[in-house]
């Protein structure tokens, strides 16, 4: 049994285990007697039996799977002997009927009564038993059914499958890419601003301070949305397998009754694999319809491929910075430099006009007349409009520019 099962396993009865082992190699055998309580964890009164006996750990698991048997065949064994008990009890009550008289009806009612308590036994213990084949969550039935569903003879399941788990990788790709592409184009103007700032040492300070905090507030935007996305392809990718699942076994039961009864009109003894993933499909996005509102069903694929855009593949984060939205990273580029462009001061411009004119020589003029205070306003604004996007007020703002070694 899976150790997780074991974990969760109760102790039906009270009993008794007298375990022989030796503490180490080479060693004679030590013998302890373990009492489980009924109702206790199994695992839990193992380890406390284990810490009590001083037992190595590595001896843990042998003992919890010892007395796991001993326990099932306890547990047969008090179940058989019901059923031979009253199965004794049915067959003479049916050979004395005919010579029983009116004064050992009382006698007859106790032992109705007994047959009922021993009916009711052996029902309480068949349900403890069997419970724990059908309450299994679903991170446990995952295992089993991605294995039986790559294995199973049907090609096209496992086709499906492929094709899913390329569309997500290919979404993470193309988000990386996207991420890859504005980070290089911040670290390229940042590292611009530096090679030609000579002329403006304001506009190269703003950048020595902003470039750092832009990369880093881009590179966890980023991050986030990665994350976000892969979650949800994670969250998807087990809903298709589990629901694909339950609709194989549905229909091998379906073509396994039908090649019994003789109907083989379908001329396969195979399920249709194209079926149940569009089936898988339309339940899928039925049930997201009702709790998610999705789009209308006139709106999802209703071919038995899965569908990249509208049932498990769109997995792409709602909110996405305009980079995200070309799958290609020279478009990304391109759009992050022009967007950054666009955005730029008039102190920006300044800058590139600057580099594009020559630096005259010393003695050509008079030096560079100190900015303006129009201008010093501009670069102020600019230098705190990140900061106050970030949620602080002006103040705080201030204060952090005054931090960052800028003295207005």
């Amino acid at each position: 049994m899976d150790p997780r099962m074991m974990a969760l396993e109760k102790v039906p009865h009270a009993i008794d285990v007298r375990f022989s082992f030796a503490p180490y190699p080479n060693a004679d055998l030590r013998a302890i007697t373990v009492h489980l309580p009924e109702g206790a964890l199994l695992l839990d009164a193992i380890r406390q039996a284990r810490s009590e006996h001083h037992v190595p750990v590595y001896l843990e698991h042998a003992l919890l799977s010892t007395a796991q048997t001993l326990i099932h065949t306890s547990r047969r064994t008090i179940v058989d002997e019901d059923t031979k008990h009253i199965n004794a009890i049915v067959f003479a009550k049916n050979n004395a009927h005919s010579d029983q008289s009116h004064g050992t009806q009382n006698g007859t009612l106790s032992e109705q009564d007994r047959e009922q308590d021993l009916q009711r036994s052996m029902i309480t213990n068949y349900r403890n038993y069997t419970a724990q084949f059908y309450t299994q969550p679903d991170e446990n039935l995952f295992p089993e059914a991605y294995h039986t569903l790559v294995h199973s003879p049907i090609p096209f399941l496992f086709d499906a499958i492929l094709d899913l788990e390329r569309e997500y990788a290919r979404e993470v790709d193309a988000l990386l890419s996207a991420r890859d592409a504005e980070l290089n184009g911040i670290q390229t103007k940042y590292a611009s601003s530096f090679l030609f700032g000579g002329l403006a040492a304001g506009i190269r300070d703003y950048h020595c301070w902003s470039g750092p905090l832009r990369m880093e507030v881009a590179q966890a935007t980023w991050n986030s949305q990665v994350d976000d996305l892969q979650s949800a392809q994670r969250l998807k990718y087990q809903e298709f397998i589990l629901e694909l699942y339950t609709l194989y076994k549905r229909r091998q039961l379906q073509v396994d009754h039908g090649v019994q009864s003789g109907d083989t009109s379908n001329g396969t003894a195979l399920p249709d694999g194209k079926y149940m993933v569009a089936e898988a499909m339309r339940t899928i996005g039925a049930r997201r319809s009702n709790t998610d509102s999705m789009p209308p069903p006139e709106q999802r694929s209703p071919s038995g491929q899965p569908s990249d855009e509208n049932n498990l593949g769109s997995t792409q984060p709602t909110q996405q910075p305009p980079s995200s939205q070309s799958p290609k990273a020279e478009d990304v580029a391109s759009q992050s430099s022009s967007q950054e462009q666009t955005e730029q001061s008039p102190a920006d411009t300044a800058t590139v006009a600057a580099v594009v004119i020559q630096e005259p020589p010393p003695t050509a003029g008079p030096p560079p007349k100190p900015p303006r205070r129009e201008e010093q306003d501009v670069e102020l604004n600019k230098l705190m409009k990140p900061i106050l996007e970030m949620g602080f007020n002006v103040e705080q703002a201030k204060g952090a520019l005054i931090i960052a070694n800028r003295n207005f």
